[in-house]
């Protein structure tokens, strides 16, 4: 059964006639970009560097690192212990803003924005030594595009406030 996509068209008083996916209208007023819908999105994405932080503190050892055959390097395997500690720091930190995550402006761009200078750091890091495997392109794409979006999101939700209900 194909089900077609809703679509809305500009009314009468609008000269042009072009039809806008739904969903994309539903963003725009608002109703998927709910507190609620952040933080899921939050608690989802919070996962990310909770795992992979844990996982980095085993160092060059870690499945992900013990697997390119990296030569035993303490220096190395001692900066990725940390950066990993201050990972699973920023995945802890997400999952502690999420209950009052319209409240929480300030720690959400922090957060935010230290993942995107991440993001910056990968894609210096394709510039000048190459590409790493594609889960890692996709992760990029996250930090440098999702990070902004995030922290609009939030910002709509602030402005928001809370609302009473009667």
């Amino acid at each position: 059964m194909l089900i077609e996509p809703r679509l809305y068209t500009a009314g009468k008083h609008c000269q042009a006639r072009i039809a806008i996916p739904a969903i994309l209208m539903e963003i725009g007023d608002g109703k998927l970009m709910t507190k609620r819908n952040l933080q899921i999105a939050t608690g989802i994405l919070a996962a990310i560097p909770v795992l992979t932080g844990v996982i980095g503190l085993c160092g060059l050892r870690d499945p992900i690192y013990g697997t390119a055959g990296s030569a035993n390097n303490v220096l190395l395997d001692s900066n990725l212990r940390f950066f990993s500690g201050v990972w699973l720091g920023v995945g802890l930190a997400m999952y502690w803003l999420i209950p009052k995550i319209e409240k929480q402006t300030t720690l959400f761009r922090v957060l935010w924005g230290a993942i995107f200078l991440g993001g910056m750091g990968r894609c210096l890091s394709m510039l000048f030594l190459a590409f790493p495997p594609i889960a890692f392109i996709g992760f990029t794409i996250l930090e440098i595009i999702g990070a902004p979006l995030f922290v609009w999101w939030q910002a709509r939700v602030a402005r928001k406030g809370p609302r009473v209900r009667i």
